[in-house]
């Protein structure tokens, strides 16, 4: 009997040893209003095997594959005539895809399925260090349920502005998170926007020039954007205050006339271009943003003409309370 119970003890911690590898998630810190988080899963403490005379027979697993691409044509999708579920099962961050899998500018790809049932956005998060993170976004379904079948997404790496950009299609219809700050060192932040076409879209702003590659993983669903450091310095866009991030122009010399585009979550959705000079202000383009309420909302100035040489440029608005300052950035550029 004494042997028996010897034995099994023995067996149970091995079988523990052998289930205690897994993948650690750093959950986003928000910073909106209405921003979540999860907390992260409190790591497993397993006790030491114990030594015993007792000979127990080795079980013997095959090693675990750690990639499984299937790639399974679906029929529309936001931006194209066709989309692409692109699923890879990850055990762990590394950027060990090859170099040609990554891109450092324009679409890496349309990923998910157009027959995908009503969807929310639940929890942004990263992971990694070093040359390469991994940048998650995780959806629920109905019953705040992670979604069995991710929705259709176009995904897109645009460098100069400095954001990887992932627009969902149409049955993505809320958030649980408005922004998040990441605290990565090539993932600095990310944004929950509502488009001005309806349309709701995250932007991961970017912190060093990396390149990308973006699929789903197997395991949750969750949409997956990768990034590999190049080496260069950040991209200086967008220009981000507290509620107010403008994505463009990019350019230091600009004509007129000139669009200028962000999101905004400021009083009422207004949003103002006022140009600032030496003789005073000027009011020059009113808009509003496409929400302000649950999520930021995306706006475009239109700005038909304004002074030359050295311009100054004010975009955000002025709170209805006596005295209060503007919220808002400026923008310095030289207009032709």
């Amino acid at each position: 009997m004494a042997g028996v119970r010897a034995l099994t003890i023995a067996s149970v911690a091995a079988a523990v040893m052998l289930a205690g590898c897994g993948v650690s998630v750093r959950e986003a810190a928000p910073t909106g209003g209405t921003s979540t988080s999860a907390r992260p899963a409190a790591p497993v403490t397993t006790s030491p095997a114990t030594t015993s005379a007792v000979t127990t027979t080795p079980v013997t697993t095959s090693p675990a594959t750690t990639s499984a691409v299937t790639t399974t044509p679906v029929t529309t999708s936001p931006a194209t005539t066709s989309a692409v579920t692109t699923r890879q099962q990850v055990a762990e961050p590394g950027c060990g895809a090859p170099p040609d899998e990554f891109r450092s500018e324009g679409r890496l790809g349309v990923l998910g399925d157009a027959a995908s049932g009503e969807r929310r956005i639940a929890r942004l998060s990263t992971e990694g260090s070093g040359a390469c993170e991994r940048f998650e976004v995780i959806l629920n379904g109905p019953e705040a349920a992670p979604a069995a079948v991710p929705p259709v997404a176009d995904v897109e790496l645009l460098s100069a502005a400095g954001v990887v950009r992932i627009r969902f299609g149409p049955t993505v219809t809320g958030t649980e998170v408005t922004d998040s700050v990441l605290g990565g060192r090539l993932a600095e932040r990310a944004f929950v926007v509502r488009g001005l076409d309806g349309g709701i879209f995250v932007d991961v702003h970017l912190s060093a020039e990396v390149a990308a590659r973006a699929y789903l993983r197997e395991d949750t669903g969750a949409l997956v954007v990768e990034l590999r450091d190049l080496g260069g310095p950040a991209p200086g866009f967008p220009v981000v205050s507290r509620f107010v991030v403008v994505t463009g122009p990019t350019g230091r010399v600009v004509d007129y006339p000139l669009a200028v585009m962000g999101y905004a979550r400021t009083f009422e959705a207004n949003v103002i271009g006022e140009f600032r000079t030496d003789e005073g202000r000027e009011i020059v383009a009113v808009t509003s943003a496409a929400d302000y309420i649950e999520m930021w909302g995306e706006f475009r100035l239109e700005i038909e003409a304004g002074p030359s040489g050295r311009v100054t440029l004010f975009v955000g608005d002025y709170p209805p309370l006596d005295d209060a300052p503007p919220e808002g950035v400026e923008l310095e550029f030289v207009a032709g």
